[in-house]
């Protein structure tokens, strides 16, 4: 199974939820305060402790190239500030353009 995840779940059980997956896509980043997902690092050491390979997204909104470099520089470090890095990187692009 794979599942996304974000701080709309709240804080997971992983020790419940690792068993049932194959992998997880974890949103690390998008349109918050500091631009930062609050459970990213929770959730990425969540998957990492219980060897559920993770990919990371964020959710791209912005319509200058200014605001895309802006939100890329966002995506890497917070994904770097974790300490793990994800399989893939996937931008969440709903909105926009």
């Amino acid at each position: 199974m794979i599942c996304d995840v974000a701080k709309y779940q709240g804080r997971i059980d992983w020790g419940k939820l690792a068993p049932e997956l194959d992998f997880v896509v974890i949103k690390a980043s998008g349109k918050y305060a500091n631009g930062a997902d609050p459970q990213y690092a929770r959730n990425v050491e969540g998957a990492v402790s219980h060897g559920v390979p993770f990919h990371v997204f964020h959710f791209l909104y912005c319509l200058t190239e200014a605001e895309a470099r802006r939100d890329a520089g966002l995506f890497y470090n917070t994904v770097k500030a974790a300490g793990h890095w994800p399989l893939f990187w996937v931008l969440d692009c709903e909105k926009g353009w």
